[in-house]
């Protein structure tokens, strides 16, 4: 427990990892820029008055979370300073009540990290959910922005609406297929690429998939780069995306980087539901026998 006083760090995982970390009134948690990691962080619901902070010139901190038993709620405030503070939540479900502005990386392995305050703002560079049982959830923050130089990817699932200029927004992790999720609008508005790593078969459940709740917008010129993972792909039309509906944008919005396979000719229809990739033999490909 940290009441009325700071409690900083001098090197990396200091503190026994089965520790639960509670705040009280006027307590600061200093990360200095090393890295932390328990089972438990609150707030003894002093919310205004408690802080995180990485008091570091040098080094990012990270924050690490690792309870798969119990959920924790943090109502205080995380300021970086002039180097960021990153969270990682390994397993268990984690909340941020308060407005915040986190500014380091988030990574999401197994379990929930609910970034629940009103007005709060992701200014880091990434944010990965790297499996299926990954879940951000946006609930009070309820659309993630991502702006210049952002990404998000993984597996798992966003809870919530995502909008994304000049970033990048990226299925399963680099060389293996999976399917990301985004619960609620996905707003794609000009310089954003999706990264799709697709195996021979359109059908195959390998396949990289952006899975939309709500609805798919598109304006802007955005990139999606096709990378086959076995050679060239097979005929047909593999679902890039899919969504409830289409609110505004078509095919025009896309421009394509990547070879489908010698031979091999891909163009991008945008469908009521969706966005597909249709690959067909090249018109210059000498037909087969």
């Amino acid at each position: 427990t940290v009441s009325g006083c700071t409690l900083g760090l001098e090197n990396n995982s200091p503190l026994p990892k089965t520790t639960g970390l509670t705040m009280a009134a006027r307590g600061t948690f200093d990360l200095a820029g090393f890295n932390a990691q328990g089972t438990g962080l609150t707030d003894n619901n002093i919310t205004a008055q408690t802080f995180i902070t990485n008091s570091s010139f040098v080094n990012v901190s990270t924050l690490i979370f690792s309870n798969s038993a119990a959920s924790s709620t943090f109502g205080g405030h995380i300021r970086g300073g002039s180097k960021a503070i990153g969270v990682t939540v390994l397993r268990g479900n984690l909340t941020f009540s308060a407005s915040n502005t986190f500014d380091g990386n988030l990574l999401i392995s197994s379990g929930k990290l609910a970034l629940s305050g009103p007005g709060s703002v992701f200014a880091g560079s990434a944010i990965v959910l790297s499996n299926s049982a990954a879940v951000l959830d946006l609930t009070g923050m309820n659309t993630l922005a991502l702006t210049t130089g952002q990404t998000l990817t993984g597996y798992g699932t966003v809870t919530g609406s995502v909008v994304a200029a000049n970033g990048a927004i990226n299925p399963g992790a680099n060389g293996a297929g999976g399917t990301l999720s985004i619960s609620g609008n996905l707003n794609l508005n000009g310089g954003v690429t999706n990264q799709f790593d697709l195996l021979l078969d359109p059908n195959s459940a390998g396949n990289d998939l952006i899975n939309v709740g709500g609805t798919l917008n598109l304006s802007g010129l955005n990139t999606i780069k096709i990378n086959p993972l076995a050679g060239s792909l097979f005929q047909g039309t593999y679902h890039l995306i899919q969504c409830a509906s289409v609110g505004a944008g078509d095919a025009s919005n896309f421009q394509i980087i990547g070879s489908p396979g010698a031979g091999l000719q891909a163009a991008l229809n945008v469908t009521p539901t969706g966005v597909d990739l249709v690959v067909s033999q090249s018109s210059d490909a000498a037909p087969g026998p």
